[in-house]
């Protein structure tokens, strides 16, 4: 993969010569693996594009809460230049589909939801920048969440076991809802209408209906949770009573195409609302129309939210 982005860079330059590209088709032709690798890559970078000419096609919709700052053509090669060709192009691709779950049976997209049939009676949804490996054997069905979101749905006439892999965690739910989130070593699994059977090191816990299990910087917590608002993702959607923006930009990133820095005073505004995931640059300026702070698009793909002081 690392050869066939160095390639793409290459070859996208505008400066690549004949025999350049000579070499990038006997590199091409060697070897099926760099085929595979160089279609993927190119499907990745084809998205790219496309997101891209989206998030910049609003037009006025962006209001006067975001401030545009497009970087050229020139200035953005030259970025790629001085930072490392082949590192910046592996970051562009990373932001489109991660690369560290390219080789998992499921991975998402940015800005994709995709709802998948594990086996008769289950159903699952992969949130955005989500990976999973599924398997099934004679006596159940297995589930390995790698990283991301995962809403699974069993159904009450179901008679074989589904186990979820969560971190070290092995999870055995109940007939109905669960969803799921891996964060790094952060981990959750919230039961919205049947208990799950939980287990790890030894001990054994089991996550009521309507309750959330966390486990964040090696302590675990329960609290009780609204089934309604846990499973707004599922239909790209972001509900907070009384939260803070940075929440908010934390629900958005999965969905934006680039990144999304927030200041720490911008993070510690208070906000309310039913917030659209699948448009963060919209979402973003309604914000800024409301709330005390800015939306600056530094370039396409990177957003800085700062508080109005």
């Amino acid at each position: 993969m690392i050869e066939a982005i160095t390639w793409m860079v290459n070859l996208k330059s505008g400066e690549v010569t004949e025999r350049e590209r000579r070499e990038f088709e006997a590199w091409y032709g060697a070897d099926p693996a760099h085929r595979r690798a160089w279609d993927r890559l190119s499907a990745s970078v084809a998205r790219v594009d496309l997101v891209r000419d989206v998030q910049s096609g609003t037009g006025g919709r962006l209001g006067s809460g975001i401030v545009r700052r497009e970087m050229s053509r020139r200035r953005v090669v030259k970025t790629l230049a001085l930072g490392g060709a082949a590192t910046a192009a592996i970051g562009l691709a990373d932001r489109v589909l991660p690369v560290r779950d390219l080789l998992a049976d499921q991975g998402t997209w940015t800005g994709e939801r995709r709802v998948l049939t594990l086996a008769e009676g289950v159903t699952l949804i992969l949130g955005p920048r989500a990976a999973a490996n599924l398997h099934s054997e004679a006596q159940a069905d297995h589930v390995e969440l790698l990283a991301g979101d995962l809403f699974v749905t069993v159904e009450a006439d179901r008679r074989r076991p589904v186990h979820i892999t969560l971190g070290d965690w092995l999870l055995e739910p109940s007939p109905g809802r669960v969803s799921l989130h891996q964060d790094g070593p952060s981990l959750s699994m919230v039961g919205l209408d049947a208990p799950v059977r939980a287990a790890v090191g030894g001990r054994r816990f089991t996550v009521e209906a309507a309750q959330a299990l966390s486990f964040e910087d090696g302590a675990l917590s329960q609290r009780r949770i609204d089934g309604d608002v846990e499973a707004a993702w599922t239909r790209g959607l972001l509900i907070l009573r009384d939260g803070h923006l940075a929440g908010v930009v934390r629900a958005l990133q999965p969905y934006f195409v680039g990144l999304i820095r927030i200041s720490p005073a911008a993070a510690a505004v208070r906000v309310a609302g039913v917030f659209d995931l699948s448009d963060p640059r919209g979402t973003l300026a309604t914000l800024a129309e409301g709330f005390p702070i800015t939306v600056r698009a530094v370039t396409p793909f990177w957003l800085s939210v700062d508080a109005i002081v």
